[in-house]
Order: structure tokens, then sequence, then C-alpha cells
């Protein structure tokens, strides 16, 4: 009895360790410059699996303390970016700094509670409009890596120009174009030039709140930033860093070329008739598998003619399959399904984690 009693206390503790590892986002402070450090995130869609880790954050070692570039997209992850900080130096933080309002960038900051949280004026005002909902999605998306995760808004209002925190002299140089106030800082003591998502490296940008021609307008600027003496290091806001340009003519490529595909403009809605109905045929593999398929109206961009775009996202069992475009919202929704096809056919892995959200009973399909 006694030893069967040791065994089941051994797999409960084997369980826990691994509930614990489950929400373990592995943080590890990579160092890219003197004194600067960065968390390298996912270069993929948000997910249960990934836990909403898609995105790049920072940290600078100054003379009097530390300055935070971005806090992740929880509560759990802004508590582990903390203590892997805290491997690096015993200084403690003197400013967390929000590039802009979504939400993989700013829904770590309550992690540092009592700590000064910068943002633009604009950001500040977006993450006040849309940070509940932001948050609500991601928990959506994300399930049980957001818990207990909440709002905590900025408290500190940045504007451009010089800043002096910490013994640590930085250029704030603001943009728009990825979103209506996108912030980039300068460390001039290291030559390292954190873009936030005005770049993504390897992955295709996300467009929920973009202006393309003002995109691409502050990609010309930025570039500058690259060309000054001292200039080390670009770090992106998704991807990996880079002693070049390289990244920012990336990112330009892929805007240009999403500029080129939406003034041609496929009608995909035509298509999908004629051909193969991708959100018909979406919705029936729901169905067959008993997965809840969703479709989510994420935002509307402007091309450069001023036309609006939408943007779908096909979500499966609250698992992410990908986000489609297009002049209408029917049609972003069957860009979106057929992207979501394709994944299920080619990704084994994410097969398997939609069909692990399954529940007994009737799926659910939102339109």
């Amino acid at each position: 009895m006694k030893r069967h009693l040791i065994m089941a206390l051994a797999l409960l503790t084997v369980a826990g360790s691994a509930l614990a590892a489950a929400f373990d986002y592995g943080l590890k402070a990579r160092r890219v410059a003197d004194g600067v450090y960065a968390f390298i995130g996912h270069t993929e869609d948000f997910d249960t699996v990934n836990g909403g880790n898609i995105a790049n954050a920072a940290f600078i070692v100054a003379p009097e303390g530390v300055i935070v570039v971005d806090s992740g997209s929880s509560l759990r992850y802004g508590r582990q970016m903390r203590a892997a900080i805290a491997a690096v130096t015993d200084k403690p933080v003197a400013l967390v700094i929000n590039t802009h309002h979504h939400p993989d960038h700013f829904l770590g900051n309550q992690a540092f509670a009592g700590v000064p949280i910068g943002a633009l004026a604009e950001t500040r005002q977006a993450i006040a409009a849309e940070g509940d909902a932001f948050a609500e999605n991601l928990f959506r998306m994300s399930g049980d890596w957001m818990k207990g995760t909440e709002l905590q808004q900025p408290t500190r209002t940045l504007a451009a120009g010089p800043l002096e925190v910490a013994g640590r002299r930085l250029r704030l140089v603001a943009f728009d174009g990825h979103t209506g106030a996108d912030l980039v800082v300068v460390d001039e003591a290291s030559g390292v030039v954190i873009a936030g998502d005005l770049v993504f490296h390897g992955r295709a940008p996300t467009t929920p709140h973009a202006n393309v021609a003002h995109w691409l307008a502050a990609l010309d600027r930025l570039e500058a930033l690259t060309r000054e003496p001292g200039f080390k290091v670009l770090l992106p806001g998704h991807g990996e860093p880079a002693a070049s340009a390289a990244p920012i003519r990336q990112t330009r490529a892929w805007l240009v070329w999403l500029a080129d595909a939406m003034r041609q403009h496929i009608d995909l809605e035509k298509i999908s008739k004629e051909e193969f109905n991708f959100k018909s045929r979406l919705i029936e593999w729901g169905q067959k598998h008993k997965v809840d398929i969703e479709f989510a109206l994420i935002e509307t961009i402007v091309d450069q003619d001023n036309n609006p775009v939408f943007q779908s996202q096909a979500l499966l069992g609250g698992i992410s399959g990908g986000i489609g475009i297009g002049y209408s919202k029917k049609e972003s929704q069957q860009n979106a399904a057929r992207i979501a096809l394709n994944r299920i056919r080619r990704d084994k892995n994410y097969q398997q984690s939609v069909l692990a959200t399954r529940e007994n009973g009737n799926n659910t399909i939102v339109t």
C-alpha cells in the first residue's frame, strides 16, 4: 500500500512539473551588442503551443538600471522576462517602453507594476481604446498562457527626441505605418536600432492597423538610420537581428508586393464559385472532425489608393489557421480559409494541435 502511495505521489509530482513546463516560454536573453539583450520570438501566429511568444523584446543594461523595450504578450511572459533579466544583472528596471499598441508587445506590462511604462501619446490612446479587446482575443487564441493577464496601460508619455534613462542616452524616433504610432529606439552607446514592428525578418508582416503608403515611407527613413556612423545591429519586431538593413528591404519588398496585389485585385469570391469554395470546405472539415471553426474580422487597412482592405482570421478550435485579406469581408474569409486548408494538409503538427481541441457535441461555426 505504501509503495502504491509513493508511486502515486511521484506521478502527481511529474504531472505537476509537466504542467509547469507547459507554460514555460523558455526565454533566454541573447546578447546582441554591448549591454543590449534580446528575446527572440517564434516566427508564427498566436496559438496554444507558443502561448503568444511570437514577438521580440529587448532590454538595455544601463549604468544605473535596466531599460526594457516591449514586455511581451502576457503576465506570464512579463514575469519570466523579469526573471531572465535578473539572471543577467541585478540592476533594477528603470523604464519599460512600449513601441506600439499591438498586444504581443504590451500585455506583459502587468509584470512591471511600480515601474514607469512609457509610450507615444497615440499608442497610449490606442491601448486604452483596444487593450481589453486585444487581451480577450489572446485569451481565445493562446488559452491558459494568458491566465491572470490584465491590461496595464502605460503611465508615461514619450516623445521623439533624446532620452536619458538610468545613465544611458537613447534616441526615440516616431513613425507611423504599421500602426498609427510606431516608436523606434536607437541606443547610441551600442549602435543598436530597435525597430519594433516596422520591420519583420523571415516572416510576413502583420497588418491589422497598417497604412501601406505611410509604412513604406517610414522604412525609407528607418533605413537611413542604418547608414549613420556607429550603427551595428538592427533588431526587428519579429525575426532575427541583423547587422545590415536587409530586414528593412525584405519588409519593403513584401509591402510593395501586397500593394501591387491589392491594386491588381484578384476576385477570390468569383474564383471560389467557379473552382473551389474554400470557406465551405473548411466548415465541412470542421463539422466532420468536430472542431470549432470561426472567422474573425481583425481589422481593415488602407491601400495606397485609400481603398479599405479587410483582414479576417480563420480560427480552428481557437488556433489561428491563417489571415486573409480582400476588398470585402467575404473575400478575406475565403482567403483565410484557403490558407487554413493548406496548413491542415501540409503541417501534421498543426493538424494534431487543432484536433486536440475537440469537444464532444456539435461544433460551432461563427462567421
